[in-house]
């Protein structure tokens, strides 16, 4: 399950964080860690051959944190819908995910819980809810819920 949190490379069609923002987020965190042994120092933001500012990190901290929040809740809504904690989190990691099959293998792999075709009706809606949101991008639902979005 920890490789479907980072999905597919980027522009593919894998659902997750991608391995450009996975690695971005390493990198800022090494950068960060520097910046408490050189606090006064000037560490240049570079990725590859590229740099990168800011704003790059800004977003990807930010579709970091809609990840992780979509994913608390999913879990959570599934928990409510009566699955245990633990497959509650493994279906919506999944589901979010796009990895549908990566479930089932948590489950062969000793994961107690029921199988996605034993889910009840509304897990099952909102197993679908999960899925379209992983595949839509979360940002872009965000983007289509703000206003300003709309009236610019």
């Amino acid at each position: 399950l920890g490789l479907a949190v980072i999905g597919g490379s980027t522009l593919s069609t894998a659902g997750g964080l991608k391995l450009l923002r996975a690695g971005l987020l390493v990198k800022q965190s090494s950068k960060e860690l520097q910046r408490l042994v050189y606090p006064h120092g000037i560490i240049q933001s570079r990725f590859g051959d590229r740099t990168f500012g800011i704003q790059l990190m800004k977003s990807v901290w930010a579709f970091f944190v809609v990840f992780v929040t979509a994913l608390g809740v999913g879990g959570i809504v599934f928990a409510a819908l009566g699955i245990d904690m633990e497959p509650a989190f493994a279906a919506s990691l999944s589901l979010l995910a796009n990895v549908g099959p990566a479930y089932d293998m948590a489950r062969l792999a000793g994961m107690e819980g029921p199988s996605i075709h034993d889910f009840s009706t509304l897990a099952k809606w909102w197993g679908i809810v999960m899925m379209l949101a992983g595949r839509l991008e979360l940002v872009l639902l965000l983007a289509l819920t703000n206003r300003t979005f709309w009236r610019g």
